[in-house]
Formats: structure tokens, sequence, C-alpha cells
């Protein structure tokens, strides 16, 4: 059961990501919808680069990360060596959805969608906020677990 809502997350997350991205292209282009004045807007930008308009990887780069960083998620949590936690779990399967929502714009678009843009940081998008909840989920769950191998920490 576990592994059926890792997968529906999963899925459900890169979809979620998709309609957000189609429907930026489709209502924002040539707009910008404030949503807190001079705090978060909402504006269409295309971005080219990896992340932050900095090219660390290309597009088949991209491509061999992506997939790398799935199977090692892959196995580490369902090798069934060590028992995951919920935080661990949740957080591998989000990071997927936002990895692969994002892989899935620069193989489809050329580009990442990104609408998101508060005044104070780069503009992103839901996938991104996947990525980084999801890292966040994943040391949370690896850091309980290393608190239940030692009590003493």
């Amino acid at each position: 059961m576990g592994k059926i809502v890792f997968f529906l997350l999963w899925f459900s997350g890169v979809l979620f990501d998709q309609i957000t991205k189609w429907w930026a292209e489709e209502c924002l282009q040539g707009a910008v919808v404030p949503v807190i004045s001079q705090v978060l807007e909402l504006r269409l930008r295309k971005n080219f680069a990896s992340a932050f308009g900095l090219q660390f990887l290309n597009r088949p780069q991209h491509v061999v990360v992506t997939v790398g960083v799935t199977v090692f998620l892959l196995l580490v949590l369902f090798s069934g060596r060590h028992p995951r936690s919920l935080p661990f779990f949740f957080g591998g399967s989000l990071y997927l959805a936002g990895a692969w929502g994002n892989l899935i714009d620069r193989l489809w678009r050329g580009y990442v969608v990104d609408f998101i843009e508060p005044s104070f940081w780069a503009t992103f998008n839901v996938a991104d906020i996947f990525i980084v909840a999801g890292v966040i989920g994943i040391v949370w769950g690896f850091l309980r677990r290393e608190e239940r191998k030692n009590p003493g920490l």
C-alpha cells in the first residue's frame, strides 16, 4: 500500500505542477498579477538555465542526473534494508515530483516555466516548491532515523 501512495503522490505532484505551468503560459502572457502588493506577484518567466539563471547542466545532463537520483531514491526507499520514516517517504515522493516536473519542461518546452515571483527572491514554480519540501522531508526523515539509532544525540 505504501508504494501505491508514494507513486500516486509523485504522479499527482507532476500533474499538478504541469497544470499550473499550463495555466501560467495561457493566462500570464504579458500580464502581472499582484497577489500581495509589492511582495508577491504572478509573472511568466521562461528559465532556460539550470537554477537561479545559472547554467550548471545541459539538457542531456539534466536527464542523466534526474534519472540517476530517481533510481538512487527508489533503491533507498524500497530496498527494505532500513526502515524509512514518513517524512523521508513523502519527501522522496515530493522531490521526485518536482524534479520530473521541471525535467518534463526542459524536454518538452526547452525551458522551465516559472511564474511565482516574490520581491525578495528568484522566480520559481510549483515543482521548485516540491523539490525544497522534498529535500526538507528527506533530511528530516534521515535525522529522525539517526536520533532513534543514537538516543544520545
